[in-house]
């Protein structure tokens, strides 16, 4: 086999057994067989090489806490040269980089390039809070708390319609969450306000609304 570079010199690839060679440098090339017993030549197509760069990070922007159907938008700079495809949690492929509807609770985010190049992966997290729970002990839905905020510093305060605490929780993946009770009796079915205080983007901020006990 010989290689026809755009300069027009021949090289001998060192392997004959395959048609297999290693490019190093971009350019357009010309593959050449030659049949050492007749000496017939055979020319193919031209293939021209590009040099591919890889993405190496990427940043994302999520909508505000406690948005319904929060977007994730990301960015990846620097992009690299290969066309960029985006999954969220595993899920299909997509050329786009924006992501809507998401739950909220803890995500994955990863990006890779169709000249397979590129693999990048981050955690991500969404807040957001449950519209009601069902203390019923039947293992779904027995507690409530924020989702997705994991900040020992936040402060989550429940109050009933009167506005008496009911009940103040941190809003952390440890916590156990509130269970529907109140010195030790079953709080009654109704809707229950509460009030954060939190961090976002480094500025504190404070949220409001309320949520439904169902049993």
């Amino acid at each position: 086999y010989m290689l026809n570079t755009a300069t027009n010199t021949y090289d001998v690839l060192a392997s004959t057994n395959g048609p297999t060679h290693e490019v190093t440098l971009p350019g357009t090339y010309q593959v050449i067989v030659t049949n050492t017993i007749t000496g017939c030549k055979a020319a193919a197509d031209q293939a021209i090489v590009t040099t591919v760069y890889p993405a190496t990070d990427f940043t994302y922007v999520v909508t505000e806490a406690f948005t319904d159907n929060a977007t994730i938008t990301v960015t990846v700079n620097p992009v690299g040269t290969g066309n960029l495809i985006y999954s969220l949690d595993g899920g299909a492929w997509q050329s786009s980089n924006v992501f809507t509807g998401v739950q909220a609770g803890s995500h994955e985010i990863m990006v890779e390039d169709t000249e397979g190049c590129t693999s990048l992966t981050q955690p991500i997290m969404v807040i957001d809070y449950p519209k009601y729970f069902t203390p019923n002990g039947d293992g779904i839905h027995d507690t409530w708390n924020v989702v997705g905020l994991n900040q020992a510093n936040a402060k989550l305060y429940i109050f009933d319609r009167y506005g008496k605490l009911i009940k103040q929780l941190s809003p952390t993946d440890q916590s156990a969450g509130w269970d529907g009770t109140y010195n030790g009796q079953l709080a009654p079915s109704t809707d229950y306000w509460f009030t954060i205080d939190f961090n976002e983007n480094s500025q504190q901020k404070q949220f409001k609304a309320h949520f439904s006990l169902k049993r």
